[in-house]
């Protein structure tokens, strides 16, 4: 992954919008951030650019010395140690979109939608729908702002 100088390239737009661009995993990214001051908007490209790297140096295919890599050359050899993560995203009943690993009626899909965690019971903090005849109902719950 090749890491832009953030100063230069985070420039917000009219409406303060900044995007930050770059090659991760073998293809273009791009990630828009709208946050208050400059400085929060640059922590938070250094913060996601060090996941990006942690994650595609342990999952890319595009490196000799990715865990995906060595799965792939001790196929049908030998096994490969995994670790906990791993062994999350490879398993469909606690990765996959309509699974409920925490079992809170709220599937992984619904949970991402709704920014809550899919590895905790949020107790009712998904949104309920209901419809009549002429209204459409949403009622969730939601954090208050802060600052």
């Amino acid at each position: 992954m090749s890491a832009p100088n953030l100063s230069k390239f985070l420039t917000p737009n009219p409406l303060g919008v900044r995007e930050l661009n770059f090659r991760a995993l073998g293809t273009k990214c791009h990630v828009k951030i709208r946050l208050e001051s400059e400085r929060q908007a640059l922590q938070f490209a250094a913060d996601t650019l060090d996941w990006i790297k942690n994650f595609e140096e342990k999952y890319s295919r595009y490196l000799d010395t990715s865990l995906v890599s060595k799965i792939n050359e001790a196929a049908g050899q030998s096994w490969i140690e995994t670790d906990d993560d791993a062994e999350q995203l490879g398993d469909p009943l606690i990765s996959g979109a309509g699974a409920d690993p925490d079992s809170d009626h709220t599937t992984n899909e619904e949970e991402f939608i709704w920014g809550t965690d899919p590895l905790a019971a949020d107790g009712g903090r998904t949104p309920s729908i209901a419809a009549s005849a002429a209204q459409i109902f949403l009622s969730f719950t939601a954090d208050a702002a802060s600052g």
